[in-house]
């Protein structure tokens, strides 16, 4: 569909954007401090060489699978800056005792982008490393286990005391790796080298503690994991809540406010919500799905001279509360209450799941025939015996189907509007074949 199109080319163009950045900053960053050091050329060649063969398989990687890409500029300096200095750093770890500080640029890319793809450039930094010091094997590993555990953990730092732990934990951790290289023989070396890894570990974990907490960089709604910690909080709420319950909450809350703030529902159609990129973690097939939705119920709704931004964004969420929990939709109904979704937003989306489909508005219509529509276009196509029935027949039948089954029941729509209605669906999906 058109919408696809649009949207895997936006997201190509960014994913080029941040390979020449990326390798620009590279070679720059590795070639210019080798020189400053008047370090070895073959040294400059093989790290430059592991950080170009790296990033290429890690953008490819990125393409195909289509994992999130960071937007925000301030998170992106933020991950350049951290990523430069672990270039540094690496580099001059030959002439400074050894501390894992220099895994800051894989904890920074944790913190502002995505925890899962950290790992990958910290496995990077590792190789790196063992080219520059020339350090065994084990001593590779111990790095690597030492970085992912970072990695993995560095979000959860929401307290002093969260850090307490996670300190405690590295730090067994360290000992240990440092027992097992060391034939588990304890002596003065092992405890120097403890002491220094933990000293660095403490470093870290500072650093990450107050850029969580004191450094605000403009990202209300920046992080997939943000929309994590509230599912787990969504998901300690009372499971025996229903929908009438969740509406009963917003009627409750000071709503005049909330629509005002979000009337043009601007933080919501962003690409970057925390809610839609959880959306595309989850399924990014009905991630697909809902941009196409959207984008159909968007021009229904300016056809119609209705309000399209609450078309647009019900479409766009219309099966979030799903996605989110099959078996308790409420639980997603929670995170929209979370982020302040705007009313009428909120009623059209918990319209989907009623049974049966009585849309109270004309938005709402727009989402149920839009959503049908597209569904059933789509299903057809992967059945090899109908994928060449023509729209024109598909949409006939839908809006047969549904008038028959009682859809435009509780709106006064005259036989006008519904043939206008129809009409603009068939002309829609005209140019598609």
């Amino acid at each position: 569909m058109k919408v696809n199109r649009k949207i895997d080319n936006k997201y190509n163009n960014r994913i080029t954007q941040l390979a020449v950045l990326l390798y620009v900053v590279t070679i720059s960053v590795i070639t210019v401090t080798e020189m400053l050091l008047h370090g070895p050329i073959d040294v400059v060649i093989k790290v430059n060489l592991v950080g170009i063969l790296f990033l290429f398989t890690f953008f490819a990687f990125l393409r195909e699978y289509q994992l999130p890409i960071i937007n925000e500029k301030g998170n992106i300096i933020l991950c350049l800056i951290g990523y430069s200095v672990s270039l540094i750093l690496i580099l001059i770890s030959n002439r400074i005792h050894f501390l894992p500080i220099w895994m800051i640029g894989s904890i920074f890319i944790a913190m502002y982008w995505d925890s899962f793809i950290s790992i990958y450039f910290h496995m990077m930094f590792c190789i790196m490393i063992s080219l520059v010091q020339s350090i065994q094997v084990e001593h590779v590993l111990y790095s690597f286990i030492l970085g992912f555990i970072l990695c993995i953990f560095i979000t959860r730092i929401t307290s002093v005391v969260n850090m307490g732990y996670l300190f405690i934990v590295l730090c067994s951790v360290n000992i240990v790796i440092n027992l097992v290289n060391n034939d588990f023989i304890f002596n003065i070396s092992v405890i120097e080298d403890s002491a220094w890894s933990g000293f660095g570990i403490l470093m870290i974990l500072l650093l990450g503690y107050i850029f969580t907490t004191y450094i605000k960089v403009d990202n209300k709604n920046h992080y997939i994991r943000q929309a994590t910690s509230l599912l787990y909080a969504a998901t300690k709420e009372d499971s025996n809540h229903n929908l009438a319950e969740i509406d009963h909450e917003y009627e409750q809350s000071d709503f005049e406010e909330t629509i005002e703030k979000n009337q043009n529902y601007g933080n919501i159609l962003q690409d970057d919500f925390v809610l839609l990129l959880k959306m595309r973690e989850m399924k990014i097939e009905r991630y697909y799905h809902a941009l196409e939705v959207s984008e159909l119920c968007y021009e229904v709704a300016n056809y119609l001279n209705i309000d399209k931004d609450l078309a647009k964004v019900s479409g766009l969420y219309h099966e979030f509360c799903q996605i989110i929990d099959k078996e308790d939709r409420t639980r997603g109904a929670n995170l929209m209450f979370q982020y302040d979704f705007p009313k009428p937003a909120v009623d059209i989306i918990l319209q989907q799941y009623e049974n049966p489909k009585r849309p109270k508005s004309m938005e709402a219509l727009v989402v149920f025939l839009s959503e049908s529509i597209i569904t059933t276009i789509d299903y057809l196509k992967q059945n090899a015996r109908q994928k060449d029935m023509k729209h024109s027949r598909i949409i006939e039948n839908v809006f047969n189907n549904h008038l028959t089954n009682g859809l435009f029941d509780n709106l006064t729509l005259s036989v006008q509007d519904y043939k206008r209605l129809k009409e603009f669906y068939l002309d829609y999906f005209k140019e598609d074949q």
